[in-house]
């Protein structure tokens, strides 16, 4: 057969395709076998793992998410100055990536998230700064833990304005986009984002009095502790449990305070839930099955006849086998752990103040190139005379269209899913500490001993555990 032009830049075009199709998916095959490493707290596996293939697992669009990985698996392993150092880069371009995707919204709106540089789930850039916090605790750097402490809230109180910022800059990208189509008129969606259910952390607040009672500032001590009492009051969808006993002053003069905080379960992933969408006079439907069935009609200058798809992240959380923490003291006394903070909730609910605004944009842009598309296809198939060729040209332009709009999967995998805290007395001493972590069947899974623990007087005897299944 004759190798036409159009037959070798429709053969290029297909090609092209399939090398895209890398750039713009999600690759979770580097993380395969950390999870088992994981379970039995070898921590420093993951990190010689994941440092071995940076350059080839980790772009430079994927560099926020290599520090997030790196920064809690440094912690985990007790390398608190290194964890420092690397949640401090993931925070500093989860910054800079915000300030410079804001200004250049609308020349990547029609660009699918896979494409962009990765900038960090909320939740990730909100916790990072309590495990920042930790770190620096440990260090003996409490000044330092509470600046991590004021960041979080700070962004807390910021992270509504953000998104209405963003969905302004979303409606304007996409008028832009639409009115560069000579045949546009009509109604359009708006964007706007969800409602943020979650203004107050617990555990940030539970760290704070540990921290102020250390220094002997029984003041903002109780203050802090009365604003971990609000979170569990005012947030009760996020806290569907009693708050853990916290002491702001030691009972015993003889004895000193003891915290002991455990890290259970890991924080959720992110799966792809697929979309159709079918156009209408004026209107499309969006629909889709799973992870729930969804149907919805939104307004679109648009003509009948068409459909399209596309995918969308959704959080869900990684099930953990832990259903309650003891700690064992000298084989003698057992105390129990109490919650804490749901961290996988926290992910959840705070994915969903963005969650319109990605879908919105996904319908907009997918249909933005969908209708360019078919008018490519009407042309090409004037000006190509073999059907053949044109039932190729039509393939390859379907295929471009759907491989484009992937669902962005990246995030972190090392966030822990669960918080819990023994606060109690001791006589300074020295003590063995084992944490039990047991099944609903009250089995033991997992056993980490912490071996001699010192608690000496005028100390911060912070001490932490994990469990990460």
């Amino acid at each position: 057969m004759r190798v036409t032009p159009q037959l070798f830049a429709l053969s290029a075009l297909l090609l092209f395709l399939l090398i895209s199709c890398t750039s713009i998916m999600t690759n979770t095959f580097i993380y395969e076998g950390i999870d088992e490493a994981l379970a039995k707290n070898e921590f420093l596996t993951p990190i010689a793992q994941l440092e071995n293939i940076k350059d080839k697992a980790f772009s430079e669009k994927d560099r926020v998410l290599y520090f997030l990985n790196m920064g809690m698996l440094h912690h985990f392993a007790g390398n608190y100055s290194e964890s420092n150092v690397m949640l401090t880069q993931a925070e500093r371009g989860i910054e800079e990536l915000y300030t410079v995707s804001v200004s250049k919204l609308a020349s990547s709106f029609l660009l699918n998230d896979n494409a962009l540089d990765y900038s960090g789930e909320d939740y990730e850039d909100i916790y990072l700064n309590v495990f920042k916090a930790l770190n620096y605790a440990h260090l003996g750097e409490t000044d330092a833990s509470f600046v991590e402490l004021n960041r979080m809230h700070h962004k807390l109180q910021q992270l509504e304005d953000k998104y209405v910022d963003i969905s302004a800059k979303y409606q304007q990208a996409m008028l832009m986009q639409l009115e560069s189509n000579a045949e546009y008129e009509g109604d359009i969606p708006k964007f706007s984002p969800g409602t943020l259910n979650f203004h107050n952390s617990a555990l940030s607040n539970a760290l704070g009095v540990i921290l102020y009672r250390y220094e002997g500032n029984y003041d903002d001590a109780l203050i802090d502790k009365q604003k971990m009492m609000m979170a569990f009051s005012s947030q009760p969808h996020l806290y569907p449990f009693n708050p853990p006993t916290l002491q702001i002053k030691p009972a015993d003069q003889q004895r000193v305070p003891v915290t002991l905080l455990s890290f259970h379960g890991l924080g959720p992933i992110k799966n792809a839930s697929n979309y159709r969408i079918t156009t209408f006079d004026n209107y499309v439907v969006v629909s889709s099955n799973s992870p729930i069935p969804f149907s919805e009609v939104i307004p679109w200058p648009s003509s009948s006849g068409y459909h399209f798809k596309f995918s969308l992240p959704y959080l869900q959380e990684r099930p953990s086998r832990i259903h309650m923490v003891n700690v064992r003291i000298d084989q003698q006394k057992t105390i129990l752990l109490e919650p804490l903070e749901n961290i996988n909730n926290v992910a959840v609910t705070t994915f969903e103040l963005k969650a319109p605004l990605i879908y919105l944009k996904s319908v907009a842009r997918t249909l933005i190139k969908g209708f360019s598309a078919e008018k490519g296809k009407q042309k090409m198939n004037e000006e190509i005379t073999n059907p053949y060729l044109g039932m190729l040209a039509g393939f390859a332009t379907d295929v471009a269209v759907d491989v484009s709009e992937n669902a962005d999967l990246r995030i972190s995998r090392f966030f822990p899913g669960f918080a819990t805290v023994a606060d109690f007395e001791l006589s300074p001493g020295q003590y063995h500490f084992e944490v039990l972590y047991l099944d609903r069947a009250g089995q033991i899974v997992y056993r980490n001993d912490l071996g001699i623990i010192t608690v000496e007087e005028n100390s911060l005897n912070l001490f932490e555990s994990f469990c990460l299944q």
